[in-house]
């Protein structure tokens, strides 16, 4: 049997250090980049929750345009239009803007799914809210013939609006709760809490 020398021992014990906290440097790293990732998905997530409750108030908002300029066709208020054609292209923008945001963002298959199907509904539904609204005064006739194909799309945005707000919501959820997992880090970073305590 051979045997080392203290000063080989030392450096043997100093290598083993060394790797020692090698390893454990790369796994905190690896963990603490794969948080990070968790994190800004999680924020995003949160993100397309709130761009979803925009949109869910745009698609009200831009209803109320319409009813707006149907009463002041009502009561011949012509000075109200500016007004109201103003407020429907805010709305619009609004609308298509969170929608479109979130089509671009949304990593949940699911959810992207939804939305690919409501955008053209939601585009259409803004496009007929503005073409009533800026010929109302002037051609009734063919505001009346429109609103119909409008109240028909408002109906059929609220129905898929909320589930498309529920797949949001759902697809935020698994991601909270896959960052919360990820903050628990891997079982053996604490498993040292379980070690029997020597005296």
């Amino acid at each position: 049997m051979w045997s080392l020398t203290i000063r080989a021992q030392l450096r043997l014990l100093a290598c083993g250090a060394v790797v020692s906290c090698l390893l454990i440097g790369a796994v905190g790293y690896q963990s603490t980049a794969q948080l990070v990732r968790n994190i800004y998905e999680l924020l995003d997530s949160q993100g397309a929750v709130r761009r979803q409750m925009d949109a869910d108030m745009m698609h009200d908002a831009v209803h109320a345009d319409v009813l707006a300029l149907l009463l002041a066709q009502k009561n011949g208020d012509r000075e109200a239009l500016s007004d109201i054609r103003k407020d429907v292209d805010e709305h619009r923008k609004r609308f298509l803007g969170a929608m479109k945001e979130n089509q671009d963002k949304l990593s949940d298959p699911a959810a992207r799914a939804l939305l690919q199907q409501i955008l053209p509904v939601v585009e259409r539904y803004t496009a007929t809210a503005t073409a009533i609204i800026a010929g109302g005064f002037e051609h009734p006739e063919t505001a009346a013939v429109s609103l119909k194909g409008f109240q028909q799309d408002f109906a059929l945005l609220e129905d898929k609006m909320e589930k498309l707000a529920d797949a949001i919501d759902n697809g935020s959820r698994r991601q909270s709760d896959s960052s919360v997992a990820q903050v628990g880090g891997p079982r053996w970073s604490s498993s040292w809490r379980r070690w029997p305590r020597r005296c």
